[in-house]
């Protein structure tokens, strides 16, 4: 007689089943091809910011380079490429730092007093864990941050502020040949020697600002990303949205909010509208007017975000990660969200809210497109290829 085992396999989820498919697809593929099979399999669409894959016309010629206007980019899972005829609407592609070495400023934050790394001028002064400008500080005058190590010729660094009130123009973070007003981030290579400090700018000598957050950080690896100017820069991608007219969806973000504003259709109809983006409460929001979805979590301008908004049959739901949260928030609320592809844009804002109208400021590196609700499992995968163009580190 032959003898069989008849042991009964144990039952799995179909999410951990897909999990496993997951893994083992990725010693085959992996990185961005991995990425294109997941979307083709659900006949979803792929764009990212990088000069292989845009060009200044919006017939897809004239490849891009860096600092140059973006009129078309080509699909990488088939042929739904997304374009912008209009030459003042163009977004422009950038070389942005995604790897940023150790914090070089101590006490950057302001939580201790000023000495003993920053200097004590008159004018300066800690209130409320913030720098406080005067009007007494002198313009040429400014605050040193001793314990700053030099900079090295050659390197880059990113110099970022934030402003809590006053005007940018009336201060600058200044380190080597570096200078960036308050309140703003910018990149430099190291041309000369000079330490981290902050000083008022203002020609009259004066100025009246508080300030936080003093941060210089080595550039260790650079990216790609698309920047909208928050006036009229968008990509038109009406022919992708209308393949999901009131059907299930997924759309995958990478980006970075300037500040805050709506980027989707222009349509203010209710149930016609797909919108994603910042409120100016720091929210993140998916829907269409009134069946809105929001994050409960707040974000601040310029912090780097991948955000999934997906809807099934039956409802939606909104999935956020970031350096800071990790994966956050998945509501299912009762209220589903119908898609029109009336107008339907990258880096536009919805028409006639109160946040206002025309575009929206965000820096935005990659998107995925897809006429399904793709599983959590391959969903996460899709948000991991994202950081890594992003420089977003996941748990």
């Amino acid at each position: 007689m032959i003898s069989r085992n008849l042991a009964v396999r144990p039952f799995r989820p179909p999410e951990l089943a897909m999990r496993k498919l997951v893994r083992s697809l990725a010693p085959a593929l992996s990185g961005q091809a991995l990425i294109i099979s997941i979307l083709r399999k659900y006949g979803g669409s792929l764009y990212v910011a990088d000069p292989n894959y845009c060009y200044i016309n919006s017939d897809g010629t004239n490849q891009c380079a860096i600092d140059t206007p973006v009129g078309y980019v080509q699909d990488l899972c088939g042929s739904k490429s997304i374009t912008q005829p209009t030459s003042s609407a163009k977004p422009i592609l950038k070389k942005v730092p995604t790897k940023l070495g150790p914090e070089l400023v101590p006490n950057g934050d302001f939580s201790g007093p000023l000495g003993p790394q920053w200097n004590t001028p008159a004018g300066y002064s800690i209130a409320n864990g913030q720098l406080v400008i005067g009007a007494a500080a002198v313009q040429w005058g400014g605050i040193v941050n001793a314990a700053v190590p030099p900079p090295v010729i050659g390197k880059s660094y990113q110099l970022s502020s934030t402003l809590v009130s006053g005007s940018s123009n009336d201060a600058a973070l200044r380190y080597g040949n570096g200078v960036v007003p308050i309140g703003k981030t910018g990149t430099f290579t190291c041309q000369g020697l000079g330490w981290g400090q902050i000083m008022p700018s203002a020609a009259n000598g004066t100025a009246n600002s508080v300030v936080d957050n003093a941060s210089i950080r080595e550039v260790i690896e650079w990216g790609w990303a698309w920047e909208f100017d928050g006036a009229d820069d968008y990509f038109d991608m009406s022919n992708v949205g209308g393949s999901l007219v009131n059907s299930p969806y997924t759309v995958v973000d990478a980006a970075a909010y300037r500040q805050s504003g709506y980027q989707g259709g222009r349509s203010n109809g209710t149930n016609t509208n797909l919108h994603l983006g910042l409120r100016p409460t720091g929210v993140l929001t998916v829907g269409q007017w009134g069946n809105d979805t929001n994050s409960v979590e707040t974000y601040s301008a310029n912090e780097r975000l991948i955000y999934a908004a997906r809807k099934s049959s039956v409802n939606s739901s909104l999935r956020i990660t970031s350096s800071r949260l990790g994966l956050k928030n998945t509501p299912s609320p009762n209220n589903t969200f119908l898609v029109s592809n009336e107008s339907w844009q990258m880096g536009a804002l919805s028409a006639a809210t109160a946040e206002g109208s025309g575009g929206a400021s965000v820096t935005m590196f990659a998107r995925a497109v897809c006429p399904s609700a793709i599983p959590d499992a391959e969903l996460e995968v899709i948000e991991r290829y994202f950081a890594q163009l992003s420089g977003v580190t996941l748990p």
